[in-house]
């Protein structure tokens, strides 16, 4: 006899969604904040503001680089996960 306690088969379906309710909201989050960081490259673009170009480089730029971990299309940990 195991001690490991199984998850009822009903409960599934919920955490499945929920789970793809939380990879929904972190893409739009996502979407919304490179929408944001667009908007303010472009703002120093026609400004000629170098300190906002900047502040826009960083701020698309390590949050790209950190995008396929907070993007759910894309999922880094495979199908089973």
């Amino acid at each position: 006899m195991s001690g490991r306690a199984t998850q009822p088969e009903a409960s599934r379906p919920f955490q499945e969604m929920v789970i793809l309710g939380v990879q929904v909201l972190l893409g739009v989050g996502f979407m919304v904040f490179s929408a944001y960081v667009f908007y303010e490259a472009a703002l120093a673009l026609y400004k000629l503001d170098l300190v906002r170009m900047v502040g826009a480089y960083f701020l698309f730029f390590g949050t790209v680089g950190l995008g396929p971990f907070f993007w759910p299309f894309s999922w880094p940990f495979g199908e089973g996960h």
